[in-house]
């Protein structure tokens, strides 16, 4: 057991002693624990199997975990539904360089690291929701173990740092996450099968690597897909990805946003698209993005399809949105509302 925790541990015997929480009725021992920090919950689970089984069984109104890889150390946040603040921190030494000064090999540091998390996932039966990578901060062999190595539903990559085509590759063809935001550089000569996008919802920052027929294949198999300051997916590729929606039988399809900083949006004709009015019966006037994001539609632009799928395009400052109403009704908790504009060109 190291130092840290041994101490913790011995404090938390010693305090024990002195106030014997254990021994009340079992009841009473969950309406203090309930009371108590995160961090010191994990501290008490490890003072026997007991207080681990006692931990464990808690009905705990923490919902998921998000991990963060910071290089030399990771860090852990505790998330309580619907709420964007996390309820817990835990910094965690990665052991990449001991007092020593020597370094553990990345595999020693990735197997304890899965033990550390697979810890607390059990101790809490909360799933990974996030994995955050900073690209500058680790290798492209440690990207791809941690992928390969922890299974997440969103994954994120930031950094400045260019990632070689193959670890990128191989992003797509490890990791299990429904929805994967690449904001990172991208080399040229990426050639990603596009088909390892099928079904995901996907947010590229730096869409260089697609082209004409890729990009249009790339729209065509994603659910969801978000595209930042991207000059391959114009307007007018939008335009046309929007009326093959139209003209298609597509069920899969949720949503898109893409946006530009040096393309104006007011050089696209919209006017032959089969728009009707806006009906407050028929849909929500705000469509919830994300969990952090809804799009305000009241002036948006309704489309509805043969077999009677509704959707809604919103002309934003700086690019469009196009969302399908699956469900035609949205419930907006806390999200930060952008609201779309009337246009021209229509």
């Amino acid at each position: 057991m190291p130092v840290v925790t041994r101490s913790i541990s011995n404090a938390l015997k010693r305090e024990k002693s002195k106030f014997p929480l254990f021994k009340l009725p079992m009841l009473c021992v969950e309406e203090i624990l309930y009371l108590i920090e995160i961090l010191d919950l994990i501290r008490i689970s490890y003072l026997s199997k007991r207080t681990h089984r006692i931990i464990k069984s808690l009905k705990s109104a923490i919902t998921d975990l998000r991990v963060f890889e910071l290089g030399e150390e990771f860090l852990l946040q505790f998330y309580i539904k619907e709420k964007f603040e996390s309820v817990g921190n835990i910094r965690v030494n990665n052991g990449l360089e001991l007092r020593n000064k020597k370094s553990l090999s990345p595999t020693v540091v990735l197997s304890w690291k899965k033990r550390v998390i697979d810890y607390m996932t059990q101790l809490f039966k909360i799933p990974v929701l996030i994995l955050i990578i900073y690209s500058d901060k680790i290798s492209d062999v440690c990207l791809e173990n941690i992928i390969f190595d922890q299974e997440c539903q969103d994954l994120t990559i930031h950094g400045k740092r260019p990632i070689n085509n193959g670890t990128l590759e191989k992003v797509f063809e490890l990791s299990k996450s429904k929805r994967i935001i690449m904001h990172v550089p991208i080399k040229p000569g990426f050639q990603l099968d596009t088909e390892k996008m099928k079904g995901r919802n996907i947010s590229i920052k730096d869409g260089s690597w697609l082209n004409y027929k890729r990009d249009n294949k790339f729209m065509e198999l994603c659910t969801n897909f978000e595209l930042m300051d991207d000059h391959f997916v114009t307007p007018f590729r939008f335009a046309s990805f929007v009326d093959k929606w139209i003209r298609s039988d597509d069920k899969h399809f949720e949503n898109c946003l893409v946006t530009w900083t040096n393309i104006t949006v007011d050089d696209v004709d919209f006017r032959n698209f089969p728009f009707i009015p806006f009906d407050r019966s028929q849909r929500s006037q705000t469509y919830k993005y994300n969990k952090k994001l809804a799009i305000d539609l009241a002036e948006g632009y309704d489309i509805l399809r043969g077999d009677g799928t509704l959707a809604t395009i919103g002309i934003l400052e700086d690019g469009f949105f196009f969302g399908v109403w699956h469900n035609r009704f949205h419930e907006i908790d806390g999200q930060e509302i952008w609201i779309s504009r009337k246009t021209g060109l229509f």
